[in-house]
């Protein structure tokens, strides 16, 4: 997808990005991935980041490094719980760059809270050149009263991250989603969903019920 957006000169700039690497806490900060700079090397970050925030009416606006070379999405490595705190994959094999994304969270967005939430996948694996999304809660769905965890399906992985994310969902529903049948292919219950308001919300939501 793209963003028709304007530069500081004027000019008519399109940026490049893929959904899965925008997330946002429903109100005024969003985190991507570098890989959004690699799609727009065109376009210098400085210049990326001011039509980000005008365009996209931001306050907070944070870039953090992949993960891995062939996705990288910021939906495979942090999630709002709420409007302030973040939840980080925690990587226990690559300390180095688990000290790397923290950090770069902490100085692009001091106010936030980050809490670190195990990820239970056994072997790196990886299918058609993509890294499994399989023990990834992070890519959950939030919603105004809901969040849809994928989960394993085994409780003693699963009993932790969803405590976690109880703690911090500010009394909304959480709820699982065993994602066993599609996390393998690299993407979760985030990556297969589709979150629209207003009018055309409603109009879904019609026209699925006939």
């Amino acid at each position: 997808s793209y963003l028709e957006a304007r530069s500081k000169s004027g000019e008519k700039v399109r940026i490049v990005n893929d959904g899965g690497n925008v997330v946002d806490n429903n109100c005024n900060s969003i985190i991507i991935s570098e890989k959004i700079l690699e799609l727009n090397s065109d376009i210098s970050e400085e210049e990326l980041r001011s039509c980000l925030k005008r365009d996209l009416h931001l306050d907070n606006l944070a870039i953090i490094p992949m993960d891995e070379p062939k996705l990288g999405h910021a939906d495979g490595m942090v999630m709002w719980v709420n409007n302030e705190t973040i939840l980080v994959n925690e990587f226990p094999n690559r300390p180095e760059f688990q000290e790397k994304l923290v950090y770069s969270l902490r100085l692009q967005l001091p106010r936030a809270k980050i809490v670190l939430i195990p990820v239970y996948e056994e072997t790196e694996k990886f299918n058609g050149g993509y890294l499994s999304a399989c023990g990834l809660y992070v890519n959950s769905t939030v919603t105004s009263n809901a969040i849809y965890v994928p989960v394993t399906g085994i409780e003693n992985k699963d009993r932790r991250p969803l405590e976690i994310i109880k703690k911090y969902a500010d009394g909304k529903k959480v709820i699982p989603v065993n994602a066993n049948g599609v996390c393998y292919l690299g993407g979760s219950v985030r990556c297969l969903s589709w979150q629209v308001s207003g009018p055309n919300a409603a109009k879904l939501i019609a026209a699925a019920k006939k």
